[in-house]
């Protein structure tokens, strides 16, 4: 090994957590294993758990929040941090000593290096990274390796140079959305008319408040204009640099100099607004320094962005709320850190579209290999079946359409005994359906701000529950569906139509970009690619263990083609059968053990 190390990167907490139980395992079982796990620095943080005011923050602002104490921003400070390192990220003999204590323990969980620093008063966060400077095995977010600022912060603190560091990205399917949403950003005027307010109500400099009453005027605009030239939930393309010249004039600056000075003291004088409602006891968090953080982004893509970044303006359905958005297209731009690293393994269940993964992330082809094992379980077990009589295609749909799939769904829901879930290709489609069905079972309807836990809970609570989720949404990847055994608590899983990306302008600007870099792949990219990934972890949701047994079911016929079967794995191709009849399909999910019962819509 030449003294090399292991960094695992993983996109949840609840995945990082596996690893950090078979650390725990290993150590219990003798083997002698130095290892450094990170949760996130909020779950970390002494004062918020002192402090129930920093746990109502959202993450970016306690982020925020925490920066400005380590620079000592509007005259505050962390005394934990200052009792772990001093300026330059120098180690006290304090925070030396605890580190050291810990690594004679082998692997010391999160929890245990938390309590062991409560003790002690100092920085959770800050230990842990000495912890990793002598680890073998170090446990973090994409983000120690995809971020620059937390690249610098963390893997230079822990010595882990990428030359001689081997790297693993869990769960590797989702990187490339993974990237885009890290370099992406929306900001809504709901933001915009509370920094106002806030503004005022600190009494901050008329020029500031001038700024951002412009950008709250300019956003209801193109809020409008998107409102009226594509609908409610559509992206409308801006070009940013219009965008900052009508914000410096509404503000009455002399021009784009003035405006990105102005910016800068927005960012200042947002630390000074935290300040002000941490001492009047109230979370400190700031609209101000939002507005802030998300102009100076869009400061920069106007200044070289180009073909990699598209800006945007829309408007929510519920309400009249507007928002402005950053998209970054280019995940390339961001993850070729990963050729950097001495060897890095890129793992899935459902990996299935190779060449994209190489392509979009921009990894270096020449060293790069793929393997694919065996599926892993009896496929006797396991049903893949075609509805030929429904889609989801765009030129189809209208409320016959969506009569006709209300009426098979309903049928299949009322055929088969046991817990069911159905996943849609978008909310507006998860909408017309639910609308649709009238089940006598437990519904659980994902929302925007559904939690993984609570359709869990549900699902759990009944043998006869049903799941409505969106597919893409967090209720579809990356989540366990199994009981206090392990075992899978699904014994069907519904894909009503194919989860396409939808085509709005800004999945066009991806296509266009996807033209220039890939040529002929770029429709494979922009399109098919990502609906395939979408499937296969709606699919995943179904089979979790060996002794598992359910079916999934795609109502769409597109799916039975021979240009979207090639693209399947070979244990796919060979075993989805389409049907027509819905009898037929009904029959079929009988002979795997799940309950028929004839259908009075059949």
């Amino acid at each position: 090994m030449g003294g090399a190390r292991l960094l695992v990167l993983t996109r949840t907490k609840s995945q990082a957590e596996i690893y950090a139980r078979e650390v725990k395992r290993l150590g219990e079982a003798g083997v002698e294993l130095s290892a450094a796990i990170f949760k996130s620095k909020q779950e970390m943080c002494l004062k918020a758990r002192l402090d129930e005011r920093l746990k109502e923050l959202s993450y970016q602002d306690f982020l925020r929040f925490c920066a400005g104490l380590k620079k000592g921003l509007a005259e505050r400070r962390c005394e934990f941090y200052e009792a772990t390192v001093r300026g330059g990220w120098r180690p006290t003999a304090k925070a030396m000593r605890l580190a050291e204590r810990l690594a004679k323990r082998g692997a010391s969980m999160p929890e245990e290096v938390y309590e062991a620093c409560m003790e002690a008063e100092l920085c959770a966060y800050e230990v842990t990274k000495l912890l990793a400077s002598a680890a073998i095995v170090v446990v973090g977010s994409y983000n120690y390796a995809l971020l620059p600022s937390v690249r610098a912060s963390v893997l230079s603190r822990a010595r882990l140079k990428p030359a001689s560091t081997f790297a693993v990205f869990d769960e590797a399917h989702s990187l490339p959305r993974y990237v885009v949403d890290l370099f992406s950003d929306e900001l809504s005027t709901r933001s915009m008319l509370r920094a106002v307010e806030e503004a005022e109500r600190f009494n901050s400099p008329a020029r500031l408040v001038e700024v951002l009453r412009g950008l709250l005027n300019v956003a209801v605009e193109r809020g409008a204009e998107a409102k009226g030239g594509v609908g409610v939930d559509e992206p409308l393309l801006v070009e940013p640099m219009e965008l900052l010249k009508e914000l410096a004039e509404r503000a009455e600056l002399s021009g784009l100099d003035e405006l990105v000075e102005a910016v800068g003291e927005l960012e200042a004088e947002g630390e000074r607004v935290r300040a002000l409602k941490e001492a009047e006891g109230r979370p400190p968090s700031s609209y101000v320094a939002r507005c802030a953080a998300f102009l100076q982004s869009w400061v920069a893509v106007a200044g070289g962005g180009g073909e990699t970044y598209a800006c945007y303006a829309k408007v929510e359905r519920e309400g009249e709320v507007a928002r402005l958005g950053i998209k970054c297209l280019d995940a390339a731009m961001h993850s070729q850190v990963v050729n950097a690293f001495r060897a890095s393994l890129l793992m899935s269940g459902t990996l299935w579209a190779p060449s994209y993964y190489i392509d979009v992330l921009g990894l270096d082809r020449s060293r790069s290999r793929y393997l694919a094992m065996p599926y892993p379980f009896p496929r006797r077990n396991r049903a893949i079946l075609v509805d030929l009589a429904s889609t989801s295609k765009y030129e189809r749909r209208s409320p016959a359409l969506w009569d006709r799939v209300a009426e098979r769904l309903q049928a299949i829901l009322s055929a088969v005994e046991g817990r069911v879930a159905v996943y849609t290709p978008s909310y507006e489609i998860l909408r017309e359906v639910e609308a649709r069905l009238k089940l006598d079972r437990p519904l659980f309807i994902e929302q925007e701000g559904s939690k993984v836990q609570e359709a869990l809970s549900h699902l759990r609570g009944s043998l006869n529950a049903v799941l409505l989720g969106v597919a893409g949404g967090k209720l579809s990847e990356g989540v366990d569906f199994t009981d206090e055994e392990g075992r899978g608590l699904l014994s069907l899983v519904v894909m009503v139509g194919l989860p396409y990306p939808k085509r709005d302008q800004l999945q066009e600007a991806l296509a266009r970009l996807y033209r220039r870099q890939f040529k002929d792949m770029a429709d494979e990219y922009a399109w098919e690619a990502p609906c395939l990934i979408t499937l296969a972890q709606v699919a995943g949701r179904l089979i979790r263990g060996p002794e598992d047994r359910g079916a999934v079911v795609i109502m769409d016929y597109r799916a039975s083609k021979l240009n979207f079967k090639y693209r399947l794995p070979e244990d796919w191709r060979e075993d989805l059968k389409a049907r027509r009849s819905l009898a037929k399909l009904l029959e079929d999910l009988a002979k795997l053990g799940l309950r028929h019962k004839p259908p009075e819509a059949a």
